[in-house]
């Protein structure tokens, strides 16, 4: 048995060694190979050609009749079965050492250095980054033992439960691990840029595709499909939370003008000018649909929202202060602060939330009166995760969008509703945008819900201003002229200057001299002297 193994491997080896490169690129001998005398898994070796070492890939139990391969731990069982697809190394095996029972067990790894097993092996970065750093590199695929472990680069709470990590608190904590897992390692002392897994796709048209566009008999294609299904268990408990994709990042401390992108997208269209609606742009026989990001789905329920930003964890701030007017003044600070710091934007004192603005110093602004407390007082602060939500920005190699920033073309209930702590609703200060904003005819702008309103009215060509939306219950207008017209009085605290009077359609005039038999007044406006 041992020497149809022998035979088999060297076979195997020289058999699938041309799938490295091309044949005639390398010409291929059978090895020399030598088998341990005793031991319950004799050394199976390779005679190596340059230093004439013997180097051991693995140990043959012959017991069960199993080849355990260097590096494998419990090793991958194979055994030689005639079934295996035609050049695998249990179908050659099979044709020289024919055995029972076809057994594939134990995972498939593929690690550097040669000798390392263990997926967990590393170290923390000592940052408290919450980042473990692996120490064996390379590839894991799970049989049907379960799944791999894993100690993840970020995101990894310590074995005494804290987050982020101590790191003397010994090896992560993990709670599960993966059915295939990648440990690399981009280097940036080498000439080489590395992806930890990579796909290539090549999609092409053809007759099917060309009669079926979009149906469901369309042969579309994905570069990555991920299919997951979220349900009860057996007695209706609640399944556990699940992310589609989950990519988490950390920028380490010290890493200077780096570059960090969550995702990036390179979607280059060189078809055509893709556009709203059915019909193709002018000069173009077809229109297309193309977008860096497509939302479907069949809700019987709506979700929460196409985008959510929620649950930030960011750097937190405390300590005492006192205040005066709407300003905050640094008195004390946990963990060794002595000062603000500027990334503060917001502190909660007394009950309430403020929104700041902060100097790496003693005062912070608040935007709004906190009131006058010489005794200090506890607060806690919080920075952001970001400056900007979105952030579309045009340099001189071009500009990002042409039409609009955002296209509304749907039937939500607004376009915009803000509910948190703002201070400014819009600011367009720093624009060159001639018009702030455009509104059709009867399109109201309405303050405290729509208690009062103000539009334009097409039909009297003015600008109304209503209580409620309807222009009927105006009390004021402006025509195009600038003449005004309103239902109430008309009350001056300080002087009106005006070129002429009027009361009840009379013209007022104004008189020199004493008053005649034919003075009048009407309305408070002489209109006879």
């Amino acid at each position: 048995m041992i020497r149809s193994m022998r035979l088999a491997l060297a076979l195997a080896i020289a058999t699938l060694g041309p799938a490295v490169s091309p044949a005639s690129a390398q010409t291929f001998t059978l090895p020399e190979l030598g088998l341990q005398n005793g031991g319950a898994c004799p050394d199976l070796a390779v005679r190596e050609r340059t230093g004439k070492t013997m180097v051991s890939v693995g140990c043959v139990d012959g017991t069960a009749k199993t080849i355990r391969w260097k590096g494998e731990g419990s090793g991958i069982n194979v055994t030689p079965t005639t079934s295996a697809a035609s050049g695998t190394l249990a179908r050659l095996m099979a044709d020289r050492a024919p055995l029972a029972s076809p057994v594939f067990s134990g995972s498939v790894k593929t690690t550097l250095p040669a000798g390392c097993i263990d997926s967990t092996a590393g170290k923390w970065t000592g940052d408290y980054t919450s980042t473990w750093i692996p120490d064996c590199f390379g590839t894991w695929q799970a049989g049907s033992s379960g799944a791999i472990p894993i100690f993840a680069t970020r995101g990894t709470t310590s074995s005494n439960h804290t987050y982020p990590p101590d790191p003397g608190a010994g090896t992560p904590f993990t709670r599960g691990g993966a059915y295939q897992l990648v440990n690399g390692r981009a280097d940036g002392g080498v000439q080489q840029q590395v992806s930890g897994s990579f796909i290539n796709m090549d999609v092409v048209g053809g007759s099917v595709s060309e009669a079926h566009p979009s149906d469901e008999l369309s042969p579309n294609a994905t570069g990555m499909l991920i299919s997951g299904h979220q349900h009860p268990g057996p007695n209706g408990e609640r399944p556990p939370t699940y992310w589609g994709l989950n990519i988490d990042t950390v920028i380490g401390s010290g890493s200077k003008q780096v570059q960090t992108y969550g995702i990036e997208m390179d979607h280059s269209n060189f078809n055509g000018e893709c556009i709203v609606g059915g019909q193709p742009p002018a000069g173009q026989s077809f229109n297309c649909t193309s977008a860096w990001f497509f939302y479907g789905g069949i809700n019987p329920y709506p979700n929460l929202a196409f985008h959510y930003f929620g649950n930030p964890i960011t750097y937190p701030y405390s300590g005492t202060v006192t205040t005066s007017g709407n300003t905050f003044t640094f008195v004390s600070g946990t963990g060794g602060r002595t000062k603000f710091d500027h990334k503060i934007n917001r502190i909660d004192y007394g009950g309430q939330r403020y929104r700041v603005d902060c100097t790496d110093g003693s005062t912070c602004t608040a935007d709004r009166p906190i009131g006058n407390n010489s005794t200090p007082g506890a607060w806690a602060g919080t920075s952001s995760m970001a400056h900007y939500g979105l952030f579309f920005q045009d340099n001189d190699n071009g500009s990002q969008v042409q039409d609009a920033d955002f296209l509304m073309n749907d039937s939500a209930r607004a376009i915009v509703q803000a509910t948190g702590n703002h201070k400014v609703g819009l600011d367009f200060t720093a624009d060159a945008m001639p018009f702030a904003a455009y509104f059709k005819s009867g399109q109201a702008v309405c303050y405290n819900g729509t208690f009062m309103c103000m539009s334009q009215s097409s039909a009297l060509k003015a600008w109304m201003f209503h209580t409620g939306p309807d222009q009927s219950s105006a009390v004021a207008r402006i025509d195009a002229n600038g003449n005004l017209s309103m239902n109430g009085t008309l009350t001056a605290n300080g002087n009106v200057s005006t070129g002429a009077y009027f009361a009840s359609g009379v013209a007022g005039v104004s008189c020199n001299g004493p008053p005649t038999q034919q003075f009048q007044v009407v309305g408070g406006i002489v209109t006879r002297c």
